[in-house]
């Protein structure tokens, strides 16, 4: 009789994480992946009104979390962007940018993680000093959100 072994990981996505158009209806998140999706916000969805999702990020120490937008490598034809805002919608800029090439790589923004393989995902680490809480914005390159365009956030290193 033969036998193999293989490790094997399992990634648990719970249920929808509903409707966060805005930093006031931001979806609280802490570490592990979890699967979303920009949809239109209007009707019918014009460039003025695209979908855009918030998520809200809370560290109790100094951290360095990871954010992530899987989208292109699951076949989604979402080009997400990236940003990481305080309350009041201004950017931060506690941010360190992979080092890939994109079209939006600044402090706190970032577009197309990888072009030279294709993805067009996003990810960006942001650092705190401290407990502090953050938003995580992700928007749709081409503005356009149409219906269902999925994707995975990824969130590591919160403390």
């Amino acid at each position: 009789q033969l036998t193999d072994t293989q490790v094997l990981t399992i990634v648990v996505i719970g249920g929808s994480l509903g409707r966060n158009d805005s930093i006031g209806t931001a979806t609280a998140l802490g570490n592990g992946t979890f699967a979303a999706s920009i949809s239109p916000s209007g009707d019918p969805n014009t460039l003025v009104d695209p979908d855009e999702d918030y998520y809200r990020i809370t560290t109790a120490a100094a951290s360095t979390v990871t954010v992530d937008i899987d989208a292109r490598a699951n076949g989604s034809p979402l080009d997400s962007v990236i940003e990481i805002v305080n309350l009041s919608g201004t950017r931060l800029a506690t941010c360190d940018v992979p080092p890939f090439t994109g079209v939006f790589t600044s402090s706190c923004v970032h577009d197309d993680e990888d072009t030279a393989n294709g993805l067009q995902d996003s990810l960006l680490r942001v650092k705190t000093s401290g407990a502090t809480t953050f938003y995580v914005h992700v928007v749709d390159f081409r503005g356009d959100a149409r219906p269902d365009l999925k994707y995975n956030i990824v969130i590591s290193g919160v403390n």
